[in-house]
């Protein structure tokens, strides 16, 4: 679940609630509104304007951030793609071998 902090503010902050007990078990702070959230079955990906960070899907520990994300003009601030072995997203260099 994201939170906001009060009225007004963006989304600064990710809990992840107990289906069995609906306690908390793990509260995540940002300095930035999280756009999206993604998941499988190794990782949990918080998707921000111009960045995303990766967590452990068993611990919730940091494994690694891209700061290099092309925002969007479009519905989606930030356009991801997660599959089980790879993550997908626009970056802000133009590689010339991918251009069509």
């Amino acid at each position: 679940m994201v939170d906001s902090t009060g009225p007004g503010s963006a989304f600064t902050s990710a809990s992840f609630i107990s289906l069995k007990s609906g306690e908390t078990i793990h509260n995540i702070k940002f300095n930035s509104e999280v756009a999206d959230v993604m998941a499988n079955r190794r990782v949990v990906i918080m998707a921000f304007r111009e960045k995303l960070a990766a967590f452990d899907a068993c611990n919730l520990e940091p494994k690694f951030t891209v700061t290099t994300c092309y925002p969007s003009p479009g519905v989606h601030v930030n356009p991801i793609a997660l599959g089980e072995r790879w993550l997908a997203y626009a970056d802000q260099q133009f590689v010339p071998i991918h251009r069509y």
